[in-house]
């Protein structure tokens, strides 16, 4: 049976991305796969279950974009000029 073993969020200096991790009991000692989501806008909340064949042979770990989802990305002064922010409302 797969379970969510584990979320929270990484903080950088642009915002904090939100992610998941899945594994199977008998999955926690292989190399894991990190799922990269196209978009940008489309979190991934929801989606785990389309993969619950890979994450039945592996840990896969899920994550949201920044601004999408539960991740969250900062703005003006706080944000690093060199990473443009999506538009507001851009990751529905």
């Amino acid at each position: 049976m797969t379970t969510l073993a584990k979320s929270g969020h990484i903080e950088i200096p642009q915002g904090k991305i939100a992610y998941r991790v899945y594994q199977a009991s008998e999955s926690s000692n292989k190399t894991p796969v990190i799922f990269i989501h196209g978009g940008p806008g489309f979190p991934l909340y929801g989606m785990e279950n389309d993969f619950q064949n890979i994450t039945s042979e592996r840990p896969v770990i899920f994550y949201d974009q920044l601004g999408c989802g539960a991740s969250t990305i900062k703005t003006g002064s706080e944000s690093d000029d060199s990473f443009p922010p999506y538009p507001p409302g851009y990751c529905g």
